[in-house]
C-alpha cells in the first residue's frame, strides 16, 4: 500500500513540474512573441494573436515535456497476467468490392500469427462480404471455399488441430 501511495505523489509531483515547466516556456515566448507585436503599435488584434500565441505554445510545450519526462523517467514494468483470457474473441474481416487475394494472404498470415499464441484456440475468423459487384462477388467465393472447406487440420482456415469457422455471407447482389 505503501508504494502505491508514493508511486501516486511522484506521478503528481512530476505532471506538475511539466505544468510549470510549460507555463514557463508559454510566458516566455509569449513575451518575447509581444514585444516583436507590438514594434509597429498595440492594438486589441495583438491581445488576440497573442493570447492564440500563448495557446498553440503552452500545446507545444506540454508536448515537449511530456517526451523529456518520458525520457527521463521511464515508467516501471507493470507485472503481466499469467492467466489466459477466458472468452472468446471473433475477428472480423469485412470485404467489400476488394480483390481476394490479397485480403485472403492477409487473413492466412494473421491467422498463422495468432496459431502460435497459447490461446489459439479461443480466437474465430470470420469474413463478411458485402460485395456489390457480381464479378467480384464470383471472385470472393472461390477463395472463401477453399478456406472454407479446408483440406487438413493445419490449412490457412483450421489452425492448430482447432475447428475453427471461417464463415462467408454474400449480401443479396443488385443489378446495375
Amino acid at each position: 500500500m505503501k508504494k502505491a501511495s508514493s508511486e501516486a505523489w511522484s506521478t503528481a509531483f512530476r505532471r506538475l513540474a511539466m505544468a510549470v515547466i510549460a507555463l514557463c516556456l508559454t510566458t516566455g515566448a509569449s513575451y518575447m512573441f509581444a514585444i516583436v507585436v507590438q514594434s509597429d503599435g498595440f492594438d486589441w488584434l495583438d491581445i488576440v494573436r497573442i493570447a492564440l500565441m500563448a495557446v498553440a505554445s503552452f500545446w507545444l510545450a506540454w508536448g515537449g515535456c511530456i517526451a523529456l519526462f518520458g525520457i527521463l523517467f521511464p515508467p516501471e514494468e507493470r507485472p503481466t497476467a499469467e492467466a489466459l483470457p477466458e472468452g472468446r474473441t471473433a475477428v472480423l474481416l469485412p470485404i467489400y468490392n476488394e480483390a481476394t487475394g490479397p485480403v485472403f494472404a492477409r487473413l492466412e498470415a494473421i491467422m498463422k500469427s495468432v496459431a502460435a499464441l497459447p490461446a489459439a484456440d479461443r480466437f474465430d475468423f470470420f469474413v463478411l462480404s458485402d460485395t456489390t459487384k457480381r464479378m467480384s462477388a464470383r471472385k470472393n467465393s472461390v477463395p472463401m471455399s477453399d478456406c472454407l472447406f479446408a483440406r487438413t487440420p493445419v490449412d490457412a482456415c483450421s489452425i492448430g488441430g482447432a475447428n475453427r469457422t471461417l464463415a462467408a455471407r454474400q449480401a443479396t447482389l443488385r443489378t446495375s
